[in-house]
């Protein structure tokens, strides 16, 4: 088994703030960061919340 390594990483530290009870994926970026990641090719995300 290969371990793969992306040439470039998105790391994102974010606090959410829940504007929204219906749907929390408004309330952050982690979306719009992993369609940028997919569009661009070879990147990863890391991400936490806190």
């Amino acid at each position: 088994m290969s371990i793969r390594h992306a040439n470039r990483v998105i790391l994102v530290l974010e606090s959410p703030w829940e504007l929204d009870d219906r749907d929390s994926n408004r309330s952050s970026v982690i979306p719009f960061v992993q369609w940028v990641a997919k569009l661009t090719g070879d990147t990863d995300v890391h991400y936490a919340n806190f």
